[in-house]
């Protein structure tokens, strides 16, 4: 079983996979000040609910954006799932070029969600992220990642007018029944909603007139996802596509790239790992197929790679390690 894990600053996202499919989906508030032990017990209480434990979990990967919970999810993954999570960044071989100025400054999150968008729909795409920011991610026909824009969200906008003006107050994110507002709230949700719409119909305009090698902006495929894209898919004709599950989507394409059965450290490290002491000094390493046993630390993972690679399924001796045979 997969567990990707996307961490935004509203809404943590959970997704178990089993063999591609994902089973549950789950959506829990994001809190800061939570420890490990918390969020243990959380994600504890959610797979209890549908027959599972935390040992059930074969492998974790992470996205996050918020820079504070990443150590406290990557120390879940140790102490309870005795794993290592794989926490998506601009650095891993993820198979795109990200064709911006400073590569290290994209977002876990934009990344998965352009990997998804081209498995999925193709390119070139703009995709449309209505969550806190609403952020436009462009990615080419290629499937690179080209740029975007990012913008207030609505929740920002509404709390920005609220907060400021002292005779205006928070109204829902429901489209008013027309433009013309009749009274306070529909001017509000007419400012926000309608305003909001004409900044993404302005945007997705002007992006689509300097997307290179693109003869017909038809061909461009618009694709939504965030909180608020069911509601606002709907009066933003140029939006194709809603998919909430997009981000999860991309985690797990981005896990079966890297640590996959086809990958070549899914097939060290999706394997059992049998741990011996047959000379009472050094570790003596045996890998066979199953998933149920420790898995290697990051250290040894890494010293198992680099060996592998250079000198292929064989017996190897080493300084560090007494002997290493691998069964791929």
């Amino acid at each position: 079983m997969l567990l990707a894990l996307d961490i935004s600053n509203t809404n943590i996202k959970f997704g178990l996979y089993d063999h591609d499919v994902m089973k549950h989906r789950w959506v829990v508030s994001t809190v800061r000040q939570r420890t490990t032990d918390e969020y243990a017990m959380v994600l504890s209480d959610l797979l209890r609910h549908v027959g599972y434990i935390l040992t059930d979990i074969d492998d974790i990967i992470i996205s996050s954006v918020v820079p504070p919970l990443t150590p406290v999810f990557e120390d879940l993954a140790t102490r309870y799932c005795n794993l290592e999570a794989l926490v998506v960044n601009h650095t891993l071989d993820l198979g795109i070029k990200l064709l911006v100025d400073n590569p290290w400054e994209v977002g876990s999150d934009r990344i998965m969600t352009i990997i998804a968008a081209h498995h999925l729909y193709g390119g070139p795409a703009i995709v449309i992220a209505f969550s806190t920011a609403t952020t436009f991610d462009v990615v080419s026909a290629e499937g690179d990642f080209l740029g975007g824009a990012i913008a207030p969200g609505l929740s920002i906008s509404a709390e920005a007018l609220s907060s400021s003006a002292s005779q205006l107050y928070r109204v829902n994110m429901t489209p008013p029944r027309s433009a013309l507002g009749k009274n306070t709230i529909e001017n509000m949700q007419s400012g926000i909603i309608y305003g909001h719409v004409g900044l993404v119909q302005g945007l997705i305009a002007r992006i689509s007139k300097e997307i290179p090698d693109v003869i017909h902006e038809s061909e461009i495929k618009i694709i939504a996802h965030g909180g608020m894209a069911q509601q606002m898919a709907p009066i933003i004709p140029e939006i194709q596509y809603v998919n909430q599950y997009l981000p999860l989507e991309g985690l797990r394409l981005i896990h079966n790239r890297l640590r996959g059965p086809d990958s070549f450290e899914g097939k060290l490290f999706h394997n059992r790992v049998w741990w011996g002491d047959g000379n009472r000094h050094l570790p003596t390493i045996l890998y066979k197929t199953s998933s149920k046993h420790r898995r290697s630390t990051k250290k040894i993972r890494q010293q198992l790679c680099c060996l592998i690679k250079k000198s292929g399924p064989s017996w190897t001796r080493t300084r560090d390690l007494s002997l290493i045979r691998t069964a791929l």
